[in-house]
């Protein structure tokens, strides 16, 4: 459903006037606004009041509201169930809409008259036997979203003293860099990380690595050993904690019982571990010693806040990047951060060196990226101590928004927007083919057999147009 007929639908003739009425107060709209459709569906989505408004709920109400923007989709009425209890819910006797009717009279009360939920009726199967209220679907704006508060009670803790965990986890894992082979053990047997450099590219589960993939790696071994009875598949615990924690700013910090609101909503129909409270404080500490979670001390009382690189912070480029030449450098895997490794492999090939991991500057990657990564200090470090990267970086700039042509490469139009997809992802790691407008892509010619061989799998066949050959 899409949000704006949604919109349009409840302001037409989903809405009373009680309703209408109701809204205009909670988010200080003119009265007259109550009496114009025009006039109040395009008040609706303004900021106009929202702060006021969802300043009147309760916590476990910010968490259901924030709990559909991870969702990303419409809801049912059962979905409020979690704050809003149904009545008999274990009972087989009661209809669904006698089940349900104090449901919907809440979250009528308490979100749709305060102006912060859409409504509307889905339309398909709308002649069989549902009723309107099992047919009612709902909707969270994600215009809303900022005016939300964090769904984790937070404490501000200012130059915490931060608690290393007795292993690094995640260094440990960027040694699998130097492996010929997988690490062994039954962990490694069920990862879905594998870290490699494959043609210059520093890949993790054969996709270009970047930190946020290093962290979800982390998070899920992290996650994969808490079991949570009925845990739904549309709420999995890892990207759950991931999506609520990194609403935390920087100097922020919880609680572990902090997190047993979010806990009791999302899984409200399941049964949490008893004690609840021990199975928060062992769950934060099992992410710390993971390093998905930092851990601090302010008194004897322990706080958490999400990992991510926070090991080792107030480091510098120069701490772990050493000039070998003036076009290659090492790196120190032991210090550099996740964040700072993207940066580097996004413009660089990388290798293994004598037992190191080294980089070189590649004119290609480096054009595709330098705009974005130019005002890094990782970047402006190679800039100032290796001259290859400063001349490098002076052509880029100097041919930028400029035609190039390029010679000995091979362009192809492909109609079959299915086939030219899995082509792209085919060699999305290699960098090697690159996608252009409508339907072409080019590549280097040592690339067509393969091509060819994926086209002629899919079931069609290669036409040659203007082939030119050179001896």
């Amino acid at each position: 459903m899409k949000p704006e007929k949604m919109l349009k639908n409840m302001c037409d003739y989903g809405l009373t006037n009680v309703d209408k009425k109701a809204i205009c107060k909670a988010r200080d709209f003119p009265a007259n606004y109550a009496r114009s459709q025009d006039l109040f569906q395009h008040a609706f989505l303004s900021d106009t009041g929202v702060k006021k408004a969802v300043g009147q709920l309760d916590e476990k109400e910010y968490i259901l509201l924030n709990l559909m923007l991870f969702m990303k989709r419409e809801v049912d009425i059962t979905f409020f169930s979690r704050i809003y209890p149904a009545m008999g819910v274990n009972s087989w006797g009661l209809t669904f809409n006698k089940k349900y009717k104090i449901v919907f009279d809440n979250v009528r009360a308490n979100l749709i008259r305060r102006g912060i939920l859409i409504f509307d009726q889905t339309l398909e199967r709308i002649l069989d036997e549902k009723t309107i209220l099992e047919r009612q679907r709902f909707w969270f704006p994600p215009e809303f979203a900022r005016h939300l508060p964090p769904s984790i009670s937070v404490k501000e803790i200012n130059n915490p003293k931060i608690i290393l965990p007795p292993e690094n986890i995640l260094r440990k894992k960027l040694a699998e860099i130097f492996s010929s082979k997988p690490e062994a053990g039954a962990e490694s047997k069920n990862m879905q990380g594998r870290l490699q450099i494959k043609d210059g590219v520093l890949l993790m589960n054969n996709a270009k690595f970047t930190e946020k993939l290093l962290q979800s790696w982390n998070i899920s071994l992290w996650t994969n050993n808490i079991k949570i009875p009925e845990q739904s598949k549309s709420f999995p615990l890892d990207r759950l904690l991931d999506y609520f924690l990194g609403q935390m700013d920087a100097n922020q910090w919880f609680h572990p019982l902090s997190l047993i609101p979010l806990f009791e909503t999302v899984f409200a129909h399941s049964d949490l571990p008893d004690p609840v409270s021990d199975f928060m404080e062992t769950l934060c500490e099992k992410g710390w010693r993971r390093g998905c979670l930092a851990k601090t001390a302010a008194g004897k009382t322990f706080y958490y806040r999400p990992g991510k690189n926070v090991i080792s912070p107030g480091l510098k480029p120069g701490d772990y990047l050493t000039a070998m030449d003036e076009n290659t450098f090492a790196v120190d895997l032991n210090l550099i951060g996740y964040k700072s490794l993207e940066i580097i492999a996004r413009a660089c090939r990388m290798q293994v060196t004598g037992g190191r991991l080294t980089g070189k500057i590649d004119f290609i990657r480096l054009s595709h990226c330098m705009e974005e990564i130019e005002q890094e200090p990782d970047f402006s470090w190679l800039h100032e101590h290796l001259a290859g990267v400063k001349d490098t970086a002076a052509l880029i700039k100097k041919r930028r928004n400029k035609t190039i042509i390029h010679e000995n490469i091979m362009t192809a139009k492909i109609s079959d927007l299915s086939l030219k997809i899995m082509i792209e992802k085919h060699f999305a790691a290699t960098g090697k083919v690159i996608s252009l407008n409508d339907e072409f892509i080019v590549f280097p010619p040592a690339l067509l057999p393969e091509i060819r061989k994926l086209t002629k799998k899919a079931g069609h066949v290669i036409k040659k147009a203007n082939s030119v050959e050179s001896d």
